[in-house]
C-alpha cells in the first residue's frame, strides 16, 4: 500500500510540475497601437458618412476608397490616392484617440489587419438640436 501511495504521489508531482512549467512561460506581449499603426502601410477600404438632424438620420452613405496611408515614427502620415499628389500630415496618438491635422478620431479597431476610425462633428443650428456628422474610415492590410 505504501508503494502505491508513493507511486501516485510521484506521478502527481510529475504532472503538476509539467503544468507549472507551461504556466510559467511569459505570454507574448501584445503590440501597442503605435507599433500596429507603423508596422506597414494601410489600404483605404471605404468611408461611411452619417448625418443626423434632430436625432433623425437624414443621410447615410458608404463610398469605396482606393489609396494608401503610411504612418512614420516622426509622427507624420503620408496618404497616396490615385491621380493625386501624396499628402503629408501630422498625427498624434493618445489612448484610443488619433489626431490627424487637428481632426480627432476615435479608434474603433486597430489590429494586425484592420484599422477603423470614427470622427463625430457637431454643428449647432437655429431651431434644431443641431447636426451631427459621423465619418468612419475603414482600412486594412
Amino acid at each position: 500500500m505504501k508503494k502505491l501511495s508513493s507511486s501516485i504521489a510521484l506521478a502527481l508531482m510529475v504532472i503538476l510540475s509539467s503544468c507549472n512549467k507551461e504556466n510559467d512561460q511569459d505570454p507574448v506581449p501584445s503590440k501597442t497601437y503605435a507599433q500596429l499603426l507603423k508596422q506597414s502601410s494601410w489600404n483605404f477600404e471605404s468611408t461611411r458618412y452619417t448625418v443626423e438632424v434632430n436625432d433623425t438620420v437624414v443621410a447615410d452613405s458608404t463610398e469605396q476608397m482606393v489609396g494608401v496611408a503610411t504612418f512614420y515614427n516622426d509622427n507624420t502620415v503620408v496618404t497616396d490616392f490615385p491621380g493625386d499628389e501624396s499628402d503629408t500630415s501630422s498625427y498624434m496618438l493618445n489612448g484610443n484617440q488619433i489626431v490627424i491635422d487637428e481632426l480627432c478620431f476615435t479608434i474603433l479597431r486597430l489590429d494586425e489587419s484592420n484599422f477603423d476610425i470614427e470622427s463625430l462633428e457637431y454643428e449647432e443650428m437655429g431651431g434644431v438640436n443641431g447636426i451631427y456628422v459621423t465619418t468612419r474610415i475603414f482600412m486594412n492590410r
